[in-house]
């Protein structure tokens, strides 16, 4: 009994140091796998906190973006709302924009908007104006001189009167393109119109004038009354009628 037990005891005290580098492997690959978990818990930390960062990015350029769209549409409402046609051009790459009313100034069609260019519409213009080469020597005049202004008049075949109006666009101190504002003033022409000819009239007729009925003061006399009475207009004016 004594040597059965005497051997187990040798035979465990030669399995020790087998069994203790078993352990102390199993401790050293327990350690690397902790090591190992807690760099991938560093990592997941590091890319969560840049993952957080590009997300708080994203938002506020979504946000800048949707109070740049906000202004884009404020802005085109604003050009849209106006009683002048208006038309840009960008000379980095030859673009349009145009708001409503220049659309309904010169009348062009809806189904041609998408395909207009400013060759396209230089020639449209041409088409519907009493005389195409002034019309095309002032856009000449804007090509070839982007800085400068420039205003003229077109009469449109259909009897409207335009005034146009050219101002250089600048970015940073530098000419990018022009603004162009056309305005209806055919009422506004034939009021002076109508005026001239009524001056005319008056001018020309036989003796007239005219009595502030408040003040009993002569506040017009045409040539003919002034001629009659040997005075002139200037010493005439202010003269009450008993004088």
């Amino acid at each position: 009994m004594v040597s059965s037990w005497l051997a187990e005891r040798i035979a465990a005290m030669d399995r020790a140091p087998t069994d203790l580098s078993n352990a102390l492997a199993e401790s050293d690959h327990a350690a690397a796998t902790a090591q190992e978990v807690a760099q991938l818990r560093r990592a997941l930390a590091e890319a969560d906190k840049r993952q957080s960062l590009q997300d708080n990015r994203l938002l506020v350029r979504d946000r800048e973006l949707q109070l740049l769209r906000h202004s884009h549409e404020q802005l085109v409402s604003t050009l849209d709302a106006a009683s002048d046609g208006i038309l840009t051009l960008r000379y980095s790459d030859n673009s349009l924009y145009y708001n409503i009313r220049f659309v309904e100034l010169w009348g062009i069609p809806e189904d041609q908007l998408d395909a207009l260019d400013d060759d396209a519409l230089v020639a449209f213009q041409a088409a519907r104006v009493k005389d195409p080469q002034a019309l095309l020597g002032s856009i000449a005049q804007r090509r070839g001189n982007p800085d400068t202004e420039d205003y003229c008049v077109i009469e449109l075949l259909d009897g409207r009167v335009l005034e146009r109006h050219v101002l250089p666009q600048r970015l940073h101190g530098r000419c990018v393109g022009s603004v162009i504002t056309y305005r209806d003033i055919t009422d506004r022409m034939r009021y002076e119109e109508k005026m001239m000819f009524n001056h005319v009239v008056l001018e020309n007729s036989p003796p007239m004038y005219w009595i502030d009925r408040d003040t009993g003061t002569l506040v017009y006399a045409n040539p003919a009354f002034c001629r009659n009475l040997g005075f002139e207009l200037e010493e005439m004016l202010g003269m009450k009628i008993s004088e």
